[in-house]
């Protein structure tokens, strides 16, 4: 159904009942994930396809959504640990002579 054909069934006080449901609320940080997520596995499925890449399935957009789970439990890292993740994303380490 077109959104067109689908307001065409809503009254004009539903609609503002939205508009100010919108104006309060707005769009959550989810809705920003999901749009990206889409766009991401359209993206990635579309270079797979210019390349002659067949995937079976396609790439889900749920493959791109961060985890919806349990939030990671936050600890100290020490010293070695924090260098040797900055080290694998590729960071530089700049130490001041008098340190």
């Amino acid at each position: 159904m077109c959104w067109r054909t689908a307001l065409a069934f809503i009254s004009g006080e539903q609609v503002v009942e939205w508009q100010e449901h919108f104006t309060k609320h707005g769009f959550t940080h989810h809705m920003d994930n999901w749009r990206f997520a889409v766009t991401c596995a359209a993206n990635w499925n579309v270079t797979a396809m210019s390349a002659g890449i067949k995937l079976d399935p396609p790439i889900s957009y749920r493959d791109f959504l961060p985890n919806q789970g349990e939030p990671e439990e936050s600890r100290e890292y020490n010293d070695d640990e924090l260098m040797a993740m900055g080290e694998s994303a590729g960071g530089m380490r700049f130490e001041c002579p008098d340190s």
